[in-house]
């Protein structure tokens, strides 16, 4: 699954899901084309440490397109904050 989501008061997400094992700079390449396409304004892009985010390709389109790039610290499942988000709630 790839993600991505607006930090806007509207919450825009972006999602795609693809049945096959790992994710590649075609793939992140083809996914930020479909979010710059909604994009109206200068965004940040906060990437974590999965190879492709790290590509020359995938730091040009975003800073081409007149956005900012940050990658955080290397990413570790037990303290991502996306991690909570997918999280079922007990019940």
């Amino acid at each position: 699954m790839t993600l991505a989501i607006g930090g806007n008061p509207q919450g825009d997400r972006w999602m795609e899901f693809a049945l096959r094992a790992g994710t590649d700079v075609d793939d992140v390449l083809g996914f930020l084309i479909t979010i710059m396409n909604d994009l109206h304004e200068r965004r940040t892009f906060i990437c974590n440490n999965l190879r492709p985010h790290y590509s020359p390709m995938v730091r040009h389109l975003i800073q081409d397109n007149g956005h900012r790039i940050v990658y955080r610290t290397p990413y570790y499942p037990r303290d991502g904050p996306v991690e909570y988000v997918f999280q079922p709630t007990a019940t």
